[in-house]
């Protein structure tokens, strides 16, 4: 017949126990396992420590409101670089004369309205009848 190799002293197990409990074996044992446990032990503590930082990163910035104003096509922000010498002839140069190409337009067409309201009624003389011609041009 084959020895058993399984404890088979129940009457003492409970002293047994209590001294594997205080053994140094045991103690040594629950320290590794404690060790382990701990984040700075593993081999993925660096990745643990990342992952903690997005976390905290994550937190601070969701809550953030970001403002944005809509940029013009001739203006640029302090301290942007232009990419391409085209982009600055077109920011620089273009879109400037042309806002004042508009501005004097604009200008010229204001003038034009009131010397057409005061001297419109030249273009029709031919087809005005003479009662209407006097009012027009010897006002009261």
């Amino acid at each position: 017949r084959k020895k058993s190799t399984c404890f088979s002293d129940w009457k003492h197990a409970y002293e047994r126990l209590h001294v594997h409990k205080t053994s140094l074996g045991h103690k040594n044992g629950v320290l590794k396992i404690k060790k382990r446990r701990q984040a700075e032990a593993r081999i993925d503590s660096k990745l643990l420590e990342q992952l903690e930082d997005e976390r905290k990163y994550c937190a601070i910035s969701s809550h953030k409101r970001v403002i944005k104003r809509k940029k013009r096509d001739d203006e640029y922000r302090e301290g942007e670089v232009l990419s391409l010498e085209r982009d600055h002839f077109r920011i620089n140069i273009f879109f400037p004369i042309c806002d004042q190409l508009l501005d004097k337009l604009r200008m010229r067409k204001t003038s034009y309205d009131a010397v057409t309201s005061n001297f419109a009624f030249l273009c029709k003389l031919d087809t005005m009848s003479e009662a209407d011609k006097t009012p027009k041009v010897i006002p009261d």
